[in-house]
Order: C-alpha cells, then sequence, then structure tokens
C-alpha cells in the first residue's frame, strides 16, 4: 500500500474496504463472463463447422439428383425398346389378357417418356423441386392430448421444398398463394376430439369424432382452402374451446395425417 493509499484507509477506512469488496465483486463477476465468452466462442465453433457440413451434404445429394435425373431419362427408352423386342416372341405365348397387361405397361412408359422429352427446357428441374407439397401421418398413437394441443405428424411421405418441419408439426408457405390442407383424425375408443387448423392464429375449420360410451373408433376428415402470404404458417391442435379426451390413433389399419399443397 502506498502513502496515498495508507492516507485513504487512515481516514476513511469502511470506504476504502467497501471499495475493496467491490472491486473483488467485479473481478469475479469478468472472470464468470470470460468464461462465459469462451464457452460461446466454442459453441459457435462448433455450430459453423455442422453448417459447413450441411452444406456439403446440399451439394452432395444435388449432385445424386441430377444423376438420378439423367439416368430416369435413358432409362425409360430402354425399357421401350426391351419390351417391344420381346413382344413379337410373347405375343404367341401369352393369354389375351397378358397381352393386354404388356401393351398398356409400354403405353404407360411412352407417355412417361412423352412428358419427359416434351419441353426440354423444363426438365432440369423437377416439379417436386417448386411445388410446394406435404403429406404427414402419426407413427404411433397421441395418448390424452388434451386442448390447445399442437398435434406433430411425425412421419413424412412427401414434403417439397422442405415446406413441413415434422418436430414441430407446423407448414410455413414457401410462396404466396392459394393452398388446400387436409386432415384426418381417427378418434380412439370412449373418447372424444375436437380439432382445429390455424393459419397464423386464425382458425379456419373444425372437426370432432365421438366415440364416448363406445368401444370403437371414429374417423373424422376434412379440407379448407386458404390463401396464404409466404411465411404464413398452417398446423392443427386440438380445440382450445372444446375438451378433448382419449387418444388420437394411428397404426396398420388407419393413419391421423395431415397435407397440403399450392394450387
Amino acid at each position: 500500500m502506498n502513502l496515498i493509499e495508507s492516507f485513504i484507509a487512515f481516514y476513511f477506512p469502511v470506504s476504502v474496504a467497501c471499495v475493496l469488496a467491490q472491486n473483488e465483486v467485479c473481478m469475479e463477476r469478468l472472470a464468470r463472463l470470460e468464461k462465459m465468452v469462451e464457452t460461446y466462442q466454442g459453441k459457435m465453433t462448433i455450430l459453423e463447422e455442422k453448417v459447413k457440413i450441411q452444406g456439403q451434404t446440399i451439394l452432395h445429394l444435388e449432385s445424386r439428383m441430377t444423376e438420378n435425373h439423367v439416368t430416369g431419362e435413358n432409362e425409360i427408352p430402354k425399357q421401350i425398346q426391351k419390351i417391344e423386342e420381346q413382344g413379337t416372341v410373347a405375343t404367341s405365348l401369352t393369354t389375351g389378357n397378358d397381352t393386354q397387361k404388356r401393351n398398356l405397361h409400354l403405353w404407360n412408359l411412352r407417355s412417361a417418356s412423352n412428358k419427359r422429352y416434351s419441353n426440354p427446357t423444363t426438365t432440369t428441374k423437377s416439379a417436386t423441386q417448386t411445388v410446394p407439397a406435404f403429406y404427414a401421418y402419426l407413427s404411433q398413437y397421441e395418448v390424452s392430448p388434451g386442448s390447445h394441443h399442437t398435434v406433430i405428424f411425425d412421419a413424412v411421405g412427401t414434403n417439397s421444398m422442405q415446406c413441413y418441419n415434422h418436430y414441430t408439426g407446423i407448414f410455413t408457405a414457401p410462396v404466396s398463394g392459394l393452398y388446400v390442407f387436409s386432415w384426418t383424425i381417427v378418434c380412439g375408443p370412449r373418447g372424444v376430439m375436437h380439432t382445429e387448423i390455424i393459419h397464423n392464429s386464425a382458425v379456419l375449420g373444425i372437426t370432432q369424432c365421438n366415440t364416448l360410451g363406445l368401444e370403437e373408433v371414429d374417423i373424422v376428415s376434412s379440407t379448407v382452402v386458404a390463401l396464404m402470404n409466404a411465411r404464413d404458417v398452417a398446423f392443427i391442435r386440438t380445440s382450445s374451446k372444446h375438451s378433448s379426451s382419449g387418444d388420437i390413433i394411428s397404426n396398420d389399419y388407419c393413419y391421423s395425417s395431415f397435407s397440403g399443397w399450392l394450387l
């Protein structure tokens, strides 16, 4: 302690003690903040690496899709030629029904080939890359969801443009336009299930299936059309006004599902 500090300590002992105590607290807080910064910097580095890997994966998948597209274009004419070469021999050995099936299959292949080559300027970009559409269903029962509960259809069958999030159950419109949505709910025995489709925060449609007092399931479906702007959302939830009970069923016999597409 120098002369000035000794002077201050002699005449202002309480004030010096307070200042020193506050200084220690500030230093401790500063040390904690530095550790937090180091931790966040480490996490950011990990996230940057993950983004880099995902970018490389996307490029690889796009390359694979292009290769598969070219392979598919070459495959259809080969199938047509093979069936036509086999046709002269097969016709004498098959029944009329078999011949009709072969001719129908050949016609389908020719139709697919004509569609593929009719407009060469559009074959480089598939419809699944440009038209928003999705279909998803529950992979298991939704047990006693209660009221105001978002139904997350976790098993995805179709999801062009990746517009549906199977982790949140929410569809996000990638472009503005007129969309069609359809959903099916299977209600388990001894229950009643009220569901609604939400556009942003507005209710577009509602359904009810009722099996109270019954040892059987009930199935209900509904369809709505909505004018959406880009980044608008739509999802299915149980009603907030009417209480629901029982389970939402989804199994090998009947799926509870949610689908939508741009008109």
